[in-house]
């Protein structure tokens, strides 16, 4: 993780107060604003025929009105207008039967039929129960966790990694032997192994 990188920075929406980057002070819409803008200026730079000006959002399942509104101000500041708010579990689980080889069949073998949706993203854990009906997908029950999500769960292993080694080698401040930039360099490597055994088919015994 680069110096002055902030993940899940919508997450940041819910605090009153600026989060810091690099001892800077920042309103967190802002930061939210340069993710947008960088979005947005790539997308133009792949396809020149296209500006982009409107965007459907998506948002974690208990992001409220003062959460919404702060999105939208920083969406404003990138130069796009929000349309419409999609739950993030609904949007994944549309995205899912979009990739599906004929989406009007998907939808027909489940219609009547409920889905639980798991959407484990880095700042919350959301769980949406929908039911599909009529070629369209309904939310029956949301519920959305904020103390595990990905990012917690990748400075979990990072802190359990850094414990074992301790043990290992006896040593009681392995933070004090840290370098700088150390402990971000270790983050992102939990974040990658974290997402490859995510992947894998493999079945792991690490034993005790």
């Amino acid at each position: 993780t680069p110096p002055g990188f902030v993940r899940s920075p919508k997450m940041s929406l819910r605090r009153d107060g600026p989060i810091y980057v690099d001892g800077r002070a920042i309103d967190p819409k802002e930061a939210v604003a340069e993710v947008l803008s960088h979005i947005k200026n790539h997308a133009i730079k792949s396809n020149q025929k296209y500006d982009i000006m409107q965007a459907v959002m998506t948002i974690p399942v208990d992001f409220g009105g003062k959460e919404r509104r702060a999105l939208r101000n920083a969406a404003s500041k990138a130069g796009i207008a929000i349309t419409k708010f999609v739950h993030e579990p609904v949007s994944a689980l549309y995205a899912y039967l979009r990739a599906k080889e004929n989406l009007e069949r998907e939808l027909a073998e489940l219609d009547g039929r409920l889905v639980l949706v798991f959407d484990w993203g880095g700042g919350t854990l959301d769980l949406t129960l929908c039911k599909i009906q009529g070629g369209s997908i309904m939310q029956i029950k949301n519920l959305g966790d904020n103390d595990i999500g990905g990012d917690k769960f990748d400075s979990k292993l990072r802190n359990l990694v850094r414990e074992k080694h301790a043990k290992i080698h006896g040593i009681k401040d392995i933070r004090a032997y840290e370098t700088p930039g150390a402990a971000a360099k270790l983050l992102l490597i939990c974040e990658r192994l974290k997402i490859w055994f995510s992947n894998s088919t493999e079945i792991f015994d690490f034993g005790t």
